[in-house]
């Protein structure tokens, strides 16, 4: 695990943590069930075939982006490999356990105080 420190400005502490501007979160497989049934077709809905594989749609269009996983997820800092895929997702060598801080708050919050993270704004992966 990488360390940061927030280094000196003017020769003096800054009076500011880091603020990360483009963190992001995966949902639980649960997270879509919630939704209003009237607006069920225009949302994101996971589909589970006869064989057990997951198809994440939107709009009842396959979204090709996010694997469609829940247990394995592509590592940050990966995006460059997925786009090579040409928006296929990601190759599945390249998954990688989900670890606890990717879902759950309290394990979040300790590896942003590991890493001098004052703040973050959050976004969804799949919605």
């Amino acid at each position: 695990m990488m360390s940061y420190h927030i280094r000196e400005h003017n020769g003096g502490p800054m009076s500011f943590g880091i603020f990360d501007a483009d963190n992001h979160y995966y949902e639980p497989r649960d997270t879509f069930r919630h939704l209003d049934p009237r607006m069920a077709e225009r949302a994101v809905q996971i589909v589970t075939d006869a064989s057990g594989k997951d198809t994440i749609l939107v709009a009842g269009r396959k979204h090709h982006f996010t694997p469609p996983t829940f247990d394995l997820v592509p590592p940050p800092g990966h995006l460059k490999e997925m786009m090579k895929g040409h928006g296929e997702g990601t190759a599945a060598s390249f998954l990688k356990p989900i670890r606890p801080e990717y879902q759950q708050r309290d394990a979040r919050l300790a590896v942003m105080d590991e890493q001098g993270i004052e703040s973050i704004l959050l976004f969804p992966t799949s919605a």
